[in-house]
């Protein structure tokens, strides 16, 4: 190098190498590749929590407590007051016959009625190639549905043709809806069941069990 030499900006030479050899360094060892030295962690910015947007009937109790029930179970929810949930339901591919009390969708999938958040989550981690889930009704105690009498359901999954079959059954002495243990997965070839109901939509939110 010949000295008194000047790069652009007027920089010395030796100094604008030294530049570009400290940045290559930094580089390499945000890469990972900076031979023996100590390698620096580099930050992956984790995916955002998907939101459960919630379509319910402004009067819908147990629509409120089931919401706040996913939230507490680390959900994010938004939702959507209407006065007609059968647009709702048709536009999602939900016949009547298996209608619930509200009407949900979550990741491309579709969540009618009070599925528990046990159920939400492995069905957004093992991604079956269904429409979604469905609780027929609105069973005693299901989520959002506590308290005394409680009674058995099952968890239908919604095939793509609309069809569904059994995902898990939920027994009355299992305990907690949400708990593994009270939920019994079936698999695919059982035949579809819908859980009885005794409760009517459009329970006042300060009535909400």
């Amino acid at each position: 190098m010949v000295e008194g030499s000047t790069g652009r900006g007027g920089r010395p030479l030796h100094r604008v190498g030294a530049g570009f050899r400290h940045a290559t360094r930094v580089a390499l060892l945000l890469l990972g590749l900076g031979g023996s030295g100590p390698l620096m962690a580099v930050e992956t910015a984790l995916p955002a929590s998907p939101v459960l947007e919630v379509m319910k009937l402004p009067t819908c109790g147990c629509c409120g407590t089931w919401i706040k029930y996913l939230e507490a179970s680390g959900f994010v929810v938004k939702a959507t007051n209407v006065q007609d949930l059968v647009p709702v339901r048709q536009q999602a591919g939900v016949s009547e016959a298996i209608a619930g009390c509200h009407t949900a969708s979550i990741d491309g999938y579709v969540i009618e009625g009070h599925v528990s958040a046990e159920k939400i989550r492995q069905l957004l981690r093992d991604r079956p190639p269904i429409k979604g889930l469905v609780v027929t009704g609105m069973p005693r105690g299901s989520p959002g549905m506590e308290g005394p009498g409680a009674e058995r359901y099952d968890v239908l999954a919604l095939q793509n043709d609309g069809t569904t079959t059994v995902y898990a059954a939920h027994e009355v002495a299992d305990g907690p809806a949400d708990a593994d243990d009270g939920l019994t997965s079936t698999g695919d070839g059982a035949p579809p069941t819908a859980a009885p109901s005794t409760a009517t939509h459009g329970v006042p939110e300060e009535q909400a069990p």
